[in-house]
């Protein structure tokens, strides 16, 4: 977008500049009708009108109403895009900002509120526990009946001669005898028998 307007002796259609004129937070800022509020702004001279939240300063970026980074406040109404908005005589027009603020200025604001306890100041929230006496005494008495005890249960250890000795035969562990068997010898496979003559007749 560029502030420069067509002079009135090069206008083919012979149109005439009729004033307006604008206030800027509070400033008056003269225009044309037929501006933007963005070119009011640029034909005065400014470039930037509001900041981001890094607090680097933003004006009309794409002019064609995408980047919303030339937002104003136009009367009561907010995040009106400078460079789609027609301006009016009259127009009241506020700058608006996503400036985050300072670190410190953010610990002022929250600074926990202090009142004076024994000659010092002392925070509100989280004030030292009040101390004193125990409320009432403390309540002590006799164990509810007495211990229960007795003498150890025990006795001699259960203990004998290892069982040794060669393994039992499986006869004795089974009550079978058991033999070996001689491996069986392995049969030619059966020569394949011709098949039926299904006429009934053979060797005819």
């Amino acid at each position: 977008m560029s502030p420069r307007r067509v002079r009135a002796e090069y206008d083919l259609a012979g149109r005439q500049d009729r004033p307006l004129r604008i206030t800027v937070d509070g400033e008056p800022v003269d225009g044309v009708a037929g501006q933007t509020i963005a070119g009011v702004l640029l034909a005065a001279g400014r470039l930037a009108w509001r900041r981001g939240r890094s607090g680097a300063p933003r004006g009309v970026f794409c002019g064609i109403g995408v980047c919303f980074d030339c937002l104003v406040t136009v009367g009561d109404e907010r995040d009106v895009r400078a460079c789609r908005r027609r301006a009016r005589d009259g127009d009241a027009v506020t700058t608006q900002t996503r400036e985050q603020p300072t670190a410190r200025s953010s610990r002022a604001e929250t600074a926990p509120e202090t009142e004076a306890v024994g000659g010092s100041a002392v925070p509100k929230v989280g004030r030292p526990a009040v101390s004193g006496p125990a409320v009432g005494p403390a309540v002590s008495g006799p164990a509810v009946g007495p211990a229960v005890s007795g003498p150890a249960v025990s006795g001699p250890a259960v203990s004998g001669p290892a069982v040794s000795g060669p393994a039992a035969p499986l006869e004795a562990v089974t009550g079978e005898s058991w033999e070996p068997q001689e491996p069986r010898e392995l049969q030619a496979p059966r020569e394949p028998r011709e098949p039926a003559d299904e006429s009934g007749t053979e060797g005819i």
